[in-house]
């Protein structure tokens, strides 16, 4: 993604209200505490972004039950967590994710995590990391 787009420390981007389907693409977002805030959104696509909002932020967070989203061909690198939602169906296709201390919030129902590929981090530090690669996740490449 061409386009950085950073926070300074605090929100990138917050998505509500909005009726009408919308796309977030080709950004990559830097230095936030979280990257999209999305809530009361009929269809958001999230797609080929790069997120490395920081250690301790949260890349996308979904705080209703009632949004759309489909979260496709982004990158999520050393974030706290990759993505955090109140909503426990989302569609997370074919992302990577490296580095986060959790890649997707113990809500989300695996049926629509599909074909994503999950790094490993270092033994030296996994006692601090999350990872969701213990579920058994359809077309799911764990490295």
């Amino acid at each position: 993604a061409r386009t950085f787009f950073t926070g300074n420390g605090v929100t990138a981007i917050t998505v509500s209200a909005v009726a009408t389907p919308m796309d977030i693409r080709d950004i990559t977002f830097i230095n936030a505490s979280v990257g999209i805030v999305v809530s009361n959104a009929s269809s958001v696509n999230i797609k080929n972004n790069v997120f490395e909002v920081g250690n301790t932020a949260t890349a996308i967070q979904v705080t209703d039950t009632l949004s759309s989203l489909t979260i496709v061909n982004n990158t999520f690198y050393q974030n706290g967590t990759a993505i955090s939602s109140a909503r426990d169906s989302l569609s997370i296709i074919n992302n990577i994710f490296s580095g986060n201390a959790l890649a997707i919030s113990a809500n989300v129902l695996v049926d629509n995590i599909k074909s994503n590929l999950f790094g490993r981090i270092p033994l030296s530090d996994r006692q601090s990391y999350s990872f969701l690669e213990t579920l058994t996740l359809t077309s799911t490449l764990s490295i």
